[in-house]
């Protein structure tokens, strides 16, 4: 009962059952986890995405002048397959601020060499870096019943604790609750976690990761190690 179409698995995915994954980028390592919800995403490498998380995407007027909230009266798309527009006078999809979020490669090649999605269209005729509505970063580990919304951008190393509501972009490695969701703390301090944003060890391929794994038992001697490399 696992579905997905128009998506790119850089390899090492792991989908549960029940999982809707369409429209979208899956970093190398990530896994969804069931009957979660996944469409119009770029997502990094090596998150891991809790049961029952969904992206929803879809904005209706709330306020204004428009007289209905039905996309028939504002929109030209035939999404229902059918409008009374000819131009659209509000607009569905919210994107965020920087479409085109890295995936650990700035190449066209991908974690095994593969070329990535910017060649590959969806349904509209769009590529898929250019319809992706929710960006989410590396190492990123969402609870339980999140919901994000549409426009968000979630950084490297964040946390969203479960039953949470995302309606704003998170801050790398902060850690977010609550409905709406709001930042209650840090994963590490302020310094150890500039230092993690320069070493982006997941651009590493595997091989480097099993010989290496012992060290991210400690994130003090790693970022020690590191972050002079970089």
């Amino acid at each position: 009962n696992t579905y997905f179409r128009n998506t790119v698995f850089e390899g090492r995915n792991f989908l549960d059952k029940g999982v809707y994954v369409a429209n979208s980028y899956i970093g190398y390592g990530t896994n969804i986890n069931r009957y979660s919800n996944i469409s119009e995403a770029k997502i990094g490498r090596y998150c891991s995405i809790a049961p029952n998380v969904e992206i929803v995407i879809g904005q209706h007027p709330v306020k204004g002048k428009l007289v209905s909230t039905h996309s028939a009266f504002y929109s030209a798309r035939e999404t229902l397959g059918y409008t009374y527009r000819n131009k659209t006078v509000f607009e569905e999809q919210k994107f965020p601020v920087n479409h085109r979020m890295s995936t650990g490669q700035d190449s066209e090649t991908d974690h095994n060499g593969e070329m990535d999605c910017n060649g590959e269209t969806d349904h509209n005729g769009r590529t898929l870096q250019d319809s992706y509505q929710v960006l989410i970063g590396n190492d990123v580990w969402i609870a339980s019943d999140v919901r994000i919304l549409a426009g968000v951008t979630t950084g490297d190393g964040a946390i969203i604790g479960a039953c949470s509501l995302v309606t704003r972009d998170v801050e790398p490695y902060g850690i977010y609750v609550g409905v709406p969701a709001k930042k209650i703390g840090d994963r590490f301090d302020e310094a150890t976690v500039e230092k993690l944003k320069k070493i982006k060890w997941w651009e590493h391929d595997e091989t480097w990761m099993r010989e290496h794994v012992t060290e991210f038992d400690d994130v003090d001697s790693f970022v020690e190690k590191y972050s002079d490399q970089v």
